[in-house]
């Protein structure tokens, strides 16, 4: 690396400069930033090299005639922000050289741990630190110095707080959102409390950086890690899911917060929300705070209601043709057990008996026949099959009876219930 000064003049400067350096301190009476200078101080000895002419420094940005045989130190070119910007981006005057004069030179780096130098680049915020390992090189030959400037490095990362005002100390300057320009200020204790809040009240897009100035989004993975082992992590995912079900043409957002898509859109614009904690009705087409207001929910119940209204006379005609199919099958079933079929050809008419004579007479036809076994009376004159239970003289056989004048399937008479025979009779000159 750079060669220490090493003329007596050189050394003579360095001396009076240190003398200097420590009556100011302790005036000060700040011993302990005085050895913190030392440290630096000889750090920065170890980067002297031999400069000739003019100087432009990067600090205070006047000019400096240093003529021959001056030896500036180069530690300038091992300093850059946390974005990785240099600071030789400022262009040195005609005629001179970029460095740091001797006067800026005597608290340059003390006043680079403490960060009091912003970065040079246009639009960043951050302030420029050391680059560690460079220094580390440097000092490798003298070990006592590199340790206790490691140290000094240690101790100097350290920033207040802008919300708690808390002094916090950090191992990597690591600020909110990649895009930030500026360095870490807000304690990760402060962002968890505030996302929190944010996140249970429904503001997921407020979830940025807190510096006043900045205001650039937190992306999804560091917003995790902040809300590590809270509550408000899964509420989070939920939002983010909901936040990609929002690019579908139909999804539509509650006033809850929640949301959901309504597929049948237009057609149908009324929906209800799911979440369990809400059940609001909603306008798929204006979203309406009040939804007894929105003509376009007045006119969806005014379909609905017709619709429910025709529905319902539906189902009124379809129960009440239940009903008549079910007292006409009932009353076809009582007819069935209760009634005869005339036996006359050409009537066959059903007739119902179920005391009395036996003695029957068709009013449709007018035929006589006997109510049990159905034969029917020729002019009047009483006649009866064999089997019949009420016949006693007057009888013929199936097979013997004149069946012209019978009806075809005179004798059957389907589920008619003989029970109901028990109460007639027939008289003795009908018998």
């Amino acid at each position: 690396m750079g060669q220490n000064a090493s003329t007596d003049s050189s050394n003579q400067t360095s001396c009076d400069k240190t003398s200097s350096s420590l009556r100011g301190f302790e005036r000060e009476g700040d011993l302990k930033d005085f050895e913190a200078w030392k440290v630096c101080w000889e750090v920065n000895l170890a980067f002297y090299e031999p400069l000739s002419g003019k100087l432009t420094c990067l600090v205070c940005k006047k000019v400096h005639d240093y003529g021959q045989g001056i030896n500036r130190s180069t530690l300038w070119m091992a300093t850059r922000c946390g974005s990785g910007h240099g600071q030789g981006n400022i262009e040195a005057k005609p005629g001179t050289s970029l460095g740091i004069c001797a006067k800026c030179d005597l608290d340059f780096l003390l006043n680079v741990l403490k960060g009091k130098y912003k970065c040079r680049r246009e639009g960043c915020r951050r302030m420029i630190r050391v680059n560690e390992a460079v220094v580390a090189t440097a000092g490798e030959t003298e070990r006592p110095i590199a340790k206790a400037f490691a140290a000094e490095l240690e101790k100097s990362k350290v920033f207040e707080c802008l919300v708690c005002c808390d002094d916090i100390n950090y191992r990597v300057d690591s600020p909110p959102a990649p895009t930030c320009q500026h360095d870490q200020n807000v304690c990760d204790g402060c962002m968890k409390t505030d996302f929190e809040a944010k996140v249970k009240t429904n503001r997921i897009k407020d979830l940025r950086c807190p510096d006043p100035e900045c205001k650039q989004d937190v992306p999804p993975k560091r917003i995790r890690e902040l809300l590590a082992g809270s509550d408000a992590v899964r509420i989070y995912d939920k939002k983010l899911a909901l936040a990609s079900l929002s690019k579908h043409e139909k999804f539509r957002w509650c006033k809850c917060g929640a949301g959901q898509i309504h597929l049948p859109g237009e057609a149908s614009p009324e929906w209800k929300c799911a979440q369990k904690s809400c059940q609001r009705l909603n306008c798929y087409i204006c979203n309406d705070v009040d939804v007894t207001d929105c003509e376009h929910l007045h006119a969806a119940n005014e379909r609905r209601k017709h619709e429910q209204d025709v529905q319902r006379k539906a189902a009124q005609a379809a129960l009440v043709k239940k009903q008549q199919e079910k007292s006409k099958a009932a009353n076809k079933e009582y007819i069935s057990k209760t009634t005869k079929i005339c036996p006359k050809k050409g009537c066959g008419v059903r007739i119902g008996r179920d005391s009395g004579c036996s003695h029957m007479t068709c009013k449709n036809c007018k035929t006589e026949f006997c109510w049990v076994c159905k034969v029917i009376w020729k002019n009047k004159v009483p006649l009866h099959l064999n089997t019949c239970s009420l016949a006693v003289s007057r009888k013929t056989t199936l097979s013997a009876l004149d069946k012209s004048d019978y009806t075809a399937g005179w004798q059957d008479d389907g589920k008619y219930d003989g029970s109901n025979e028990g109460r007639l009779w027939l008289l003795d000159s009908h018998k």
